[in-house]
């Protein structure tokens, strides 16, 4: 979308948006109890679930975590069970979509939101879903983690600001250069490398829970500060967060998280709201990666067993 698209229009206020989150949250909360998937708030979501009982009063945003497993079921099922006021947006489903740190958002058919002009993608009001790797061996996962998220950092914005130096002139050439490779490629070859660390971490029992290796933040935890999930208040709705929340948000935040910021340094990540569809492709026709790789996506969702499964399989033993 052009900044001319909605010139004249009126904008919403953050608070606004946020109600208009609500139920995109209530749907995927839905689907999750229907079909036992656990998943827990996360980044400033959950850190508002703590310290405000609710949306930080100036974040436009929402984050939610999901195991592995648990992460690619949703992402069949959703596709499949998403009510008709809803889009799931990832790389494959948006042709143009293509940033990988952030692989699966749920959007609002019925709103715009802008994060930065000059996109083609579905700009709906909405939720970030993140997948979580379980990890038995966080020196090894690390190496790989690194790896990783260097792959999905060149496919995040481009800034030519930054060229300051040749290390970032290298970076800005290597983002151009993986602008040619297709990020639905790249992505498969990311959840080929999480699909491997999976099952080489059942065999041992996983020990930790890490941020995928999709994305490019670096947390880890051990498995007992994230599973078995809690609940916690949220405007009004009882969503599920980690086990250990303090634990969580010290590791995020550090230890005085439940100090809010400077005023100058509250602010969300939006540049424009509104409570209906502006001029934007809002459900853009599914690239062709939709149909090649949709078998081999549902092989994966069904091939780990979910957080329930995997604890039902463990009491039978």
């Amino acid at each position: 979308m052009k900044k001319r698209d909605i010139a004249g229009e009126a904008g919403i206020s953050i608070s606004e948006q946020q109600k208009l989150t609500l139920p995109i949250i209530r749907e995927i909360d839905r689907i999750c109890r229907r079909h036992n998937l656990t998943y827990f708030l996360y980044f400033g979501s959950l850190l508002g679930a703590v310290r405000h009982g609710g949306f930080i009063p100036w974040d436009d945003d929402f984050d939610i975590m999901m195991p592995r497993a648990d992460y690619w079921r949703f992402r069949e099922i959703a596709a499949a069970e998403l009510k008709e006021d809803f889009f799931l947006q990832s790389c494959f489903s948006d042709p143009h979509w293509n940033m990988l740190n952030v692989p699966l958002k749920v959007r609002d058919n019925n709103s715009t939101v802008i994060e930065e002009f000059g996109k083609r993608h579905h700009h709906g009001i909405y939720v970030d879903i993140f997948p979580a790797d379980p990890v038995s061996d966080p020196k090894s996962w690390a190496r790989l983690k690194k790896r990783c998220s260097r792959i999905s950092s060149y496919y995040m914005p481009i800034s030519l600001r930054q060229a300051k130096s040749p290390r970032m002139i290298l970076r800005v050439f290597l983002q151009l250069i993986f602008r040619l490779i297709p990020p639905q490629l790249t992505l498969l070859y990311l959840e080929g490398k999480a699909l491997r660390l999976s099952r080489a971490t059942q065999a041992k029992r996983p020990t930790h829970i890490a941020v995928g290796l999709e994305m490019v933040e670096k947390e880890i935890y051990p498995l007992a500060q994230i599973l078995p999930t809690g609940t916690a208040g949220f405007d009004g709705l009882e969503l599920a967060v980690p086990a250990d929340p303090p634990a969580v948000l010290t590791a995020l935040y550090s230890e005085n998280y439940m100090t809010p910021p400077p005023e100058n340094d509250r602010g969300g990540h939006c540049l424009f709201y509104s409570d209906k569809r502006l001029n934007y492709n809002h459900q853009p026709r599914p690239s062709i990666w939709e149909r090649l790789t949709r078998k081999l996506r549902r092989r994966r969702a069904l091939e780990l067993p979910t957080v329930a499964e995997a604890a039902k399989a463990t009491e039978s033993r």
